[in-house]
């Protein structure tokens, strides 16, 4: 099993805090071997983004600041 499907495991069991490690460890390691700005890296920093803001909304209600766009992968994706 990769550390991402890790993360997204016990993102799925609501371990939220768990998950978080395994995430940014498989994003160094996409960054090593691809570059922080290759298209696998930003399309894993998105994917986990989308997951991650879809479980959060799911536990707490949405406010108009949680959601921010600043064109991209801003501070590498808010680390994740």
């Amino acid at each position: 099993m990769s550390l991402a499907n890790l993360g997204g495991l016990y993102m799925d069991q609501s371990r939220y805090d768990e998950a978080h490690p395994h995430y940014a460890r498989a994003l160094n390691i996409y960054e090593s071997v691809y570059g922080p700005v290759h298209p696998s890296v930003a399309q894993y920093v998105l994917s986990t983004a989308l997951q991650r803001r879809r479980d959060t909304a799911l536990t707490r209600p949405c406010r108009t600041q949680d959601v921010q766009l600043d064109g991209g992968l801003g501070a590498r994706g808010r680390q994740i």
